[in-house]
């Protein structure tokens, strides 16, 4: 369950991940909206370096992640390990890949290895959804 509002503390800490591409980044930031509205914190977006600038400077996004897709499994790893360290609540992930999959996966082995800190809620917005249709109403 959400809270909304009130007590800052205990705001959900909520991860989006959508890197690619530049309409479909564009289209994601309607969630923001949605949460903006129900009085949710600022989130945090893991997007592709190329599209950083577009999502910087959003009063809804509290810290734009930039992915280099050139830095390969390697890279896509190293950043899972920095994403699980942030202890989100809740990872919406508009991606739905191969890629975000993985991440899901890697998260799954490293609360297996840390059995004290809480999994993110994991919620995915499959793109044959109609384009994100159904965002506004998380």
């Amino acid at each position: 369950s959400m809270i909304c509002g009130k007590n800052r503390k205990n705001m959900t800490r909520r991860l989006i991940i959508r890197l690619s591409s530049l309409g479909d980044v564009i289209l994601a930031t309607s969630a923001l909206e949605a949460l903006q509205r129900r009085g949710e914190p600022p989130v945090d977006w893991v997007t592709s370096r190329e599209y950083v600038s577009l999502l910087q400077g959003h009063p809804m996004i509290r810290r734009v992640i930039a992915f280099d897709r050139k830095s390969g499994l390697d890279g896509w790893g190293s950043l899972s390990r920095e994403l699980w360290n942030e202890k989100y609540d809740e990872i919406l992930d508009l991606h739905d890949t191969l890629r975000s999959r993985m991440l899901q996966r890697w998260f799954s082995g490293y609360a297996q290895q840390n059995p004290m800190q809480a999994r993110p809620r994991w919620i995915r917005f499959p793109k044959q959804r109609g384009r994100f249709a159904g965002l506004t109403a998380i």
